[in-house]
């Protein structure tokens, strides 16, 4: 009778713990839920206070609630969720360790919302982890061609292909840094690089960065005709697209040669459908219309 007591004692201490352990992740798991609708619903607050008194979320939870933050634009927010997880003290409940998306969505809410230097430190803190990825290399570059610091975002691309093979998301980013300032020779340059040694296929957006660059530089009409067909024959029969190349090229250049860039537009690309052409690049319309007006042709 005392052994079977004994061995009834133990199994119900063991079923008691079973039970336990299985609630415990019953309610592990309906924390990650609990986080993950906060997130949804961009309640970044809300989702932060949960991440300080929960413990056992994984990366994924920690990379929705800096994503959410990012949605929001609460870039300081973002990089204090990283930092917790980079700087865990002994005493602090176990937290994972951050992954390349947590480098992504920390450091493109800096670059979107916050200074350039702080998303160049989340870079310089991915890679001492070894999770740099081409994405944030690109946002990276974009904050300080936004912000017209060209030689840093060149800077930037030379270290990206030190770590990586650039896409046509990278090399459009420094291409538009480029364009930022007139920088037509490394725009072009670039713009080599990535058909010729990275086999890159340029899009749309790469030919108006480019485009853009040429027309602010010197006017030079031969650069911007050859990019021009050089774009009609990569996207093909894509109007809207080509249309926003022509508005590139036709922001900064004369009267004389934007009149010439407008009609190869209605003929060419809307088949002289000028009213097609008006809808879907009025702003072609609106560039020609300043160049008159800079060059005083009133009449026109």
């Amino acid at each position: 009778i005392l052994k079977l007591s004994i061995l009834l004692i133990q199994l119900t201490n063991s079923f008691v713990s079973r039970m336990h352990i299985t609630q415990r992740r019953i309610s592990l798991l309906e924390r990650r839920v609990n986080i993950n609708e906060l997130c949804e619903v961009g309640m970044w607050r809300e989702a932060i206070n949960a991440l300080a008194i929960e413990d056992n979320i994984d990366i994924h939870g920690y990379n929705n609630v800096i994503r959410c933050c990012g949605m929001a634009g609460e870039w300081r927010a973002c990089l204090g969720v990283l930092r917790s997880l980079m700087t865990m003290t002994s005493n602090q409940m176990q937290r994972p360790a951050p992954n390349a998306d947590t480098f992504l969505f920390a450091g493109s809410a800096a670059a979107r919302h916050g200074p350039r230097q702080e998303a160049s430190s989340v870079l310089e803190q991915a890679k001492r982890k070894n999770a740099t990825t081409i994405a944030l290399y690109t946002v990276v570059i974009g904050a300080y061609g936004r912000a017209k610091d060209i030689m840093t975002a060149l800077q930037l691309f030379d270290d990206l292909l030190l770590y990586h093979v650039p896409d046509t998301q990278a090399c459009t980013a420094v291409i538009d840094a480029c364009a930022a300032v007139g920088d037509y020779q490394n725009a072009f340059r670039i713009m080599n690089l990535m058909q010729k040694q990275f086999q890159v296929k340029p899009n749309y957006r790469t030919y108006r960065g480019l485009l853009s660059a040429a027309s602010k530089k010197d006017n030079n009409t031969n650069n911007i005709w050859s990019i021009i067909q050089d774009a009609e024959q990569k996207i093909g029969n894509k109007k809207e697209e080509l249309a926003i190349c022509y508005e590139a090229a036709l922001f900064s250049t004369g009267a004389d040669f934007g009149e010439k860039l407008l009609s190869r537009l209605e003929m060419d690309v809307f088949n002289n459908d000028l009213q097609l052409c008006a809808r879907t690049s009025p702003k072609s319309y609106l560039h020609l219309i300043g160049a008159w007006r800079r060059h005083g042709n009133w009449l026109k």
